[in-house]
Protein backbone atom coordinates (compact mmCIF):
# COMPACT_ATOMS: atom_id res chain seq x y z
CA UNK A 1 0.00 0.00 0.00
CA UNK A 2 2.82 2.25 1.06
CA UNK A 3 4.69 1.64 -2.34
CA UNK A 4 1.40 2.50 -4.17
CA UNK A 5 1.23 5.15 -2.76
CA UNK A 6 4.49 6.72 -3.37
CA UNK A 7 4.01 5.65 -6.91
CA UNK A 8 0.83 7.90 -7.42
CA UNK A 9 2.13 10.54 -10.16
CA UNK A 10 4.36 11.56 -6.72
CA UNK A 11 1.35 13.24 -4.76
CA UNK A 12 1.45 11.31 -1.24
CA UNK A 13 5.20 12.14 -0.72
CA UNK A 14 4.96 15.52 -2.90
CA UNK A 15 7.64 17.19 -0.66
CA UNK A 16 9.83 19.32 -2.44
CA UNK A 17 13.34 18.56 -2.24
CA UNK A 18 15.85 21.00 -1.12
CA UNK A 19 19.24 22.38 -2.80
CA UNK A 20 22.35 21.61 -2.32
CA UNK A 21 23.19 25.16 -2.10
CA UNK A 22 20.17 25.80 0.51
CA UNK A 23 21.65 22.80 2.97
CA UNK A 24 24.87 24.65 2.61
CA UNK A 25 23.24 28.02 3.28
CA UNK A 26 21.24 25.92 6.72
CA UNK A 27 24.73 24.32 8.10
CA UNK A 28 27.26 27.73 7.64
CA UNK A 29 23.43 29.58 9.52
CA UNK A 30 24.57 30.93 12.95
CA UNK A 31 20.96 29.37 14.09
CA UNK A 32 22.92 26.18 13.58
CA UNK A 33 25.91 25.81 15.54
CA UNK A 34 26.64 22.55 16.96
CA UNK A 35 27.59 25.14 20.30
CA UNK A 36 24.24 25.93 21.30
CA UNK A 37 21.66 22.72 22.15
CA UNK A 38 19.02 24.18 19.85
CA UNK A 39 21.68 24.69 16.80
CA UNK A 40 22.99 20.72 17.71
CA UNK A 41 19.92 18.95 17.74
CA UNK A 42 18.91 20.83 14.50
CA UNK A 43 22.30 19.80 12.83
CA UNK A 44 22.09 15.92 14.32
CA UNK A 45 18.24 16.29 12.37
CA UNK A 46 19.60 17.04 9.26
CA UNK A 47 22.76 14.64 9.58
CA UNK A 48 20.69 11.73 9.83
CA UNK A 49 17.78 13.05 7.46
CA UNK A 50 20.59 13.31 4.82
CA UNK A 51 21.93 10.05 5.15
CA UNK A 52 19.13 7.71 5.58
CA UNK A 53 16.95 9.17 3.43
CA UNK A 54 13.80 8.45 6.32
CA UNK A 55 10.60 8.48 5.40
CA UNK A 56 9.21 12.13 6.99
CA UNK A 57 7.18 10.71 9.81
CA UNK A 58 9.56 7.64 11.07
CA UNK A 59 12.07 9.79 13.50
CA UNK A 60 10.26 9.52 16.18
CA UNK A 61 11.02 5.80 15.59
CA UNK A 62 14.92 5.91 16.04
CA UNK A 63 16.38 5.23 19.17
CA UNK A 64 19.76 5.76 20.59
CA UNK A 65 20.94 2.09 20.39
CA UNK A 66 20.43 2.19 16.62
CA UNK A 67 23.61 4.01 16.57
CA UNK A 68 26.96 2.05 16.61
CA UNK A 69 30.62 3.52 16.14
CA UNK A 70 32.33 1.82 13.59
CA UNK A 71 36.39 0.99 13.42
CA UNK A 72 36.80 4.10 10.93
CA UNK A 73 35.28 6.61 13.31
CA UNK A 74 32.20 6.73 11.57
CA UNK A 75 28.75 5.27 12.76
CA UNK A 76 26.15 2.30 11.34
CA UNK A 77 22.44 3.40 11.72
CA UNK A 78 20.18 -0.03 12.11
CA UNK A 79 17.06 1.08 10.46
CA UNK A 80 13.70 -0.63 12.36
CA UNK A 81 10.48 -1.16 10.51
CA UNK A 82 7.84 0.52 12.12
CA UNK A 83 3.77 -0.70 11.93
CA UNK A 84 3.12 1.11 8.44
CA UNK A 85 6.02 -1.22 6.66
CA UNK A 86 6.18 -4.45 7.73
CA UNK A 87 8.80 -6.85 5.87
CA UNK A 88 9.94 -7.18 2.40
CA UNK A 89 13.20 -5.54 1.78
CA UNK A 90 12.93 -2.19 3.01
CA UNK A 91 13.52 -3.69 6.39
CA UNK A 92 14.88 -6.92 5.90
CA UNK A 93 17.72 -8.14 3.89
CA UNK A 94 18.57 -11.41 2.20
CA UNK A 95 20.87 -12.46 5.76
CA UNK A 96 17.47 -11.73 7.86
CA UNK A 97 19.43 -8.59 9.10
CA UNK A 98 18.13 -5.05 9.06
CA UNK A 99 19.20 -2.71 6.96
CA UNK A 100 22.02 -0.24 7.66
CA UNK A 101 22.60 3.21 6.95
CA UNK A 102 26.42 4.35 6.81
CA UNK A 103 27.17 7.89 8.34
CA UNK A 104 30.54 7.82 7.13
CA UNK A 105 33.81 9.61 8.93
CA UNK A 106 34.63 13.25 9.00
CA UNK A 107 37.66 14.51 6.80
CA UNK A 108 40.39 14.93 8.94
CA UNK A 109 40.47 18.56 10.13
CA UNK A 110 36.61 19.50 9.58
CA UNK A 111 33.97 18.96 12.12
CA UNK A 112 30.78 17.20 10.00
CA UNK A 113 28.44 14.60 10.62
CA UNK A 114 30.35 12.03 13.45
CA UNK A 115 31.64 15.13 15.19
CA UNK A 116 28.32 16.55 15.93
CA UNK A 117 26.21 12.89 16.60
CA UNK A 118 29.39 12.04 18.73
CA UNK A 119 28.79 15.52 20.75
CA UNK A 120 24.92 15.24 21.01
CA UNK A 121 24.72 11.38 21.91
CA UNK A 122 27.72 12.43 25.04
CA UNK A 123 25.05 15.38 25.81
CA UNK A 124 22.60 12.50 26.60
CA UNK A 125 21.57 12.29 30.59
CA UNK A 126 22.07 8.23 31.60
CA UNK A 127 18.59 7.92 32.67
CA UNK A 128 17.21 9.46 29.41
CA UNK A 129 14.53 7.95 26.97
CA UNK A 130 15.61 5.45 24.61
CA UNK A 131 14.33 7.95 22.00
CA UNK A 132 17.37 9.60 19.99
CA UNK A 133 15.78 12.98 19.85
CA UNK A 134 15.07 14.52 23.30
CA UNK A 135 13.50 17.68 24.10
CA UNK A 136 15.91 20.81 25.26
CA UNK A 137 15.87 21.40 28.87
CA UNK A 138 14.33 24.85 30.15
CA UNK A 139 17.57 25.23 32.38
CA UNK A 140 20.60 24.46 30.08
CA UNK A 141 22.78 25.20 32.70
CA UNK A 142 22.79 21.43 34.28
CA UNK A 143 22.22 19.69 30.90
CA UNK A 144 21.45 20.55 27.99
CA UNK A 145 18.56 17.71 27.04
CA UNK A 146 15.84 16.45 29.29
CA UNK A 147 15.87 12.36 29.97
CA UNK A 148 12.08 13.33 27.62
CA UNK A 149 11.88 12.25 24.10
CA UNK A 150 10.84 15.21 21.57
CA UNK A 151 7.13 15.65 21.17
CA UNK A 152 5.93 14.01 17.54
CA UNK A 153 4.14 17.05 16.20
CA UNK A 154 7.66 18.71 16.92
CA UNK A 155 10.10 16.59 15.35
CA UNK A 156 7.44 16.23 12.49
CA UNK A 157 8.03 19.84 11.69
CA UNK A 158 11.56 19.98 12.47
CA UNK A 159 12.73 20.72 8.53
CA UNK A 160 9.98 23.84 7.86
CA UNK A 161 11.31 25.35 11.53
CA UNK A 162 15.23 24.90 10.18
CA UNK A 163 14.35 26.80 6.68
CA UNK A 164 11.87 29.66 8.40
CA UNK A 165 14.99 30.11 11.15
CA UNK A 166 17.83 29.88 8.54
CA UNK A 167 15.69 32.29 5.62
CA UNK A 168 15.15 29.39 3.27
CA UNK A 169 12.64 30.32 0.71
CA UNK A 170 9.65 27.93 1.21
CA UNK A 171 7.00 30.04 -1.21
CA UNK A 172 5.36 27.80 -3.26
CA UNK A 173 7.23 24.66 -2.11
CA UNK A 174 5.93 22.28 0.56
CA UNK A 175 9.50 21.70 2.39
CA UNK A 176 8.42 18.52 5.04
CA UNK A 177 10.52 16.70 6.96
CA UNK A 178 10.32 14.14 3.77
CA UNK A 179 11.79 16.56 1.48
CA UNK A 180 15.02 15.44 2.90
CA UNK A 181 14.55 11.86 1.65
CA UNK A 182 13.64 13.37 -1.95
CA UNK A 183 16.68 16.04 -1.35
CA UNK A 184 19.26 12.26 -1.33
CA UNK A 185 17.18 10.13 -3.90
CA UNK A 186 17.57 13.03 -6.25
CA UNK A 187 21.25 13.84 -5.63
CA UNK A 188 21.94 10.20 -5.90
CA UNK A 189 20.59 10.37 -8.83
CA UNK A 190 22.51 13.66 -10.26
CA UNK A 191 25.62 11.77 -9.33
CA UNK A 192 24.76 8.89 -11.95
CA UNK A 193 24.05 6.69 -9.38
CA UNK A 194 22.19 3.04 -10.85
CA UNK A 195 19.16 2.69 -9.18
CA UNK A 196 20.05 -0.07 -6.91
CA UNK A 197 22.60 2.02 -5.71
CA UNK A 198 20.27 4.25 -4.47
CA UNK A 199 17.74 2.18 -3.58
CA UNK A 200 20.09 0.96 -1.03
CA UNK A 201 20.01 3.98 0.59
CA UNK A 202 16.11 4.77 0.29
CA UNK A 203 14.89 1.14 0.86
CA UNK A 204 12.80 1.38 -1.74
CA UNK A 205 11.33 -1.83 -3.07
CA UNK A 206 10.93 -1.27 -6.58
CA UNK A 207 12.39 1.43 -9.31
CA UNK A 208 9.03 2.63 -10.10
CA UNK A 209 8.19 3.78 -6.53
CA UNK A 210 11.93 5.30 -6.33
CA UNK A 211 11.04 6.71 -9.60
CA UNK A 212 8.62 9.17 -7.73
CA UNK A 213 11.41 10.95 -6.09
CA UNK A 214 13.76 11.76 -8.73
CA UNK A 215 13.63 13.63 -12.17
CA UNK A 216 16.00 13.86 -15.08
CA UNK A 217 18.48 17.27 -14.68
CA UNK A 218 18.98 19.70 -17.13
CA UNK A 219 22.68 17.60 -18.15
CA UNK A 220 20.91 14.17 -18.34
CA UNK A 221 18.28 15.55 -20.74
CA UNK A 222 21.05 16.70 -23.11
CA UNK A 223 22.74 13.65 -22.98
CA UNK A 224 20.01 12.17 -23.93
CA UNK A 225 18.35 14.74 -26.52
CA UNK A 226 21.62 14.15 -28.50
CA UNK A 227 21.32 10.37 -28.35
CA UNK A 228 18.69 10.99 -30.46
CA UNK A 229 20.59 12.95 -33.42
CA UNK A 230 22.25 10.59 -36.46
CA UNK A 231 26.15 9.92 -36.03
CA UNK A 232 25.73 10.27 -32.18
CA UNK A 233 26.63 7.31 -30.13
CA UNK A 234 27.03 6.60 -26.13
CA UNK A 235 30.80 6.94 -26.74
CA UNK A 236 31.17 9.52 -28.72
CA UNK A 237 29.08 11.82 -26.08
CA UNK A 238 31.28 10.50 -23.50
CA UNK A 239 34.09 11.78 -24.89
CA UNK A 240 33.08 14.80 -25.97
CA UNK A 241 32.00 15.21 -21.93
CA UNK A 242 35.43 14.27 -20.69
CA UNK A 243 36.84 16.66 -23.28
CA UNK A 244 34.61 19.97 -22.20
CA UNK A 245 35.72 18.26 -18.50
CA UNK A 246 39.74 18.95 -19.90
CA UNK A 247 38.47 22.48 -21.55
CA UNK A 248 37.16 23.62 -18.21
CA UNK A 249 39.74 22.20 -16.34
CA UNK A 250 42.75 23.96 -18.45
CA UNK A 251 40.70 27.19 -18.10
CA UNK A 252 40.87 27.15 -14.54
CA UNK A 253 43.78 26.26 -14.75
CA UNK A 254 44.69 29.45 -16.48
CA UNK A 255 42.65 31.73 -14.38
CA UNK A 256 44.38 30.59 -11.23
CA UNK A 257 48.19 31.34 -13.18
CA UNK A 258 46.50 34.69 -14.28
CA UNK A 259 45.88 35.61 -10.58
CA UNK A 260 49.25 34.32 -9.76
CA UNK A 261 50.45 36.33 -12.07
CA UNK A 262 49.04 39.25 -11.00
CA UNK A 263 49.54 38.98 -6.72
CA UNK A 264 53.40 38.39 -7.34
CA UNK A 265 54.05 40.51 -10.60
CA UNK A 266 57.14 38.51 -11.64
CA UNK A 267 59.61 39.69 -13.91
CA UNK A 268 60.19 37.32 -17.20
CA UNK A 269 63.43 35.45 -16.86
CA UNK A 270 65.64 37.05 -19.92
CA UNK A 271 68.59 35.16 -19.31
CA UNK A 272 70.28 32.60 -17.75
CA UNK A 273 69.54 32.62 -13.88
CA UNK A 274 71.13 29.75 -11.78
CA UNK A 275 68.90 28.81 -8.59
CA UNK A 276 69.76 27.33 -5.58
CA UNK A 277 67.23 25.87 -3.18
CA UNK A 278 68.84 24.07 -0.07
CA UNK A 279 66.74 20.96 0.44
CA UNK A 280 66.74 19.51 4.35
CA UNK A 281 66.78 16.15 3.23
CA UNK A 282 66.76 14.05 -0.05
CA UNK A 283 62.58 12.94 0.06
CA UNK A 284 61.80 16.30 0.22
CA UNK A 285 62.81 16.62 -3.28
CA UNK A 286 59.76 13.78 -4.04
CA UNK A 287 58.19 14.86 -1.39
CA UNK A 288 57.71 18.80 -1.01
CA UNK A 289 59.99 20.48 -3.91
CA UNK A 290 57.78 22.47 -5.88
CA UNK A 291 58.97 25.42 -8.30
CA UNK A 292 56.32 27.93 -10.21
CA UNK A 293 57.68 28.62 -13.66
CA UNK A 294 55.70 32.67 -15.33
CA UNK A 295 56.64 33.67 -18.42
CA UNK A 296 58.95 31.21 -19.33
CA UNK A 297 60.49 29.25 -22.35
CA UNK A 298 63.00 26.63 -22.79
CA UNK A 299 64.00 26.06 -19.46
CA UNK A 300 66.51 23.59 -18.26
CA UNK A 301 66.53 22.52 -14.44
CA UNK A 302 69.70 20.46 -13.81
CA UNK A 303 69.55 18.99 -10.38
CA UNK A 304 72.78 17.83 -8.50
CA UNK A 305 73.36 15.89 -5.06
Amino acid sequence: MIELEEINNGEYNGADPLTDEEMVKIFEHPDISSNSPDGLLRRVFLWVGCCTARRGGSYHSIMASHFKKRDDGGYNIVTIHDKTHQGGYYHQTNSNQQPVHIIPPDEPGTYGACHDIRKYLSLRPNNAEENFFLRINKDIKENWYSTFHLGRDKLSGMLKEICNITGIDCTNRRIVNHSLRKRTAQKLNDEGLDSQAIMNVTLHRSIAGLNAYRTQNEKQKLDIAKLTLPGISKDILMQENLEKSAEDLNTEQRIENLSSQEETKTEPFTEIQNITIPLKRKDDLIDNFRLKFVKCSNFTINITK
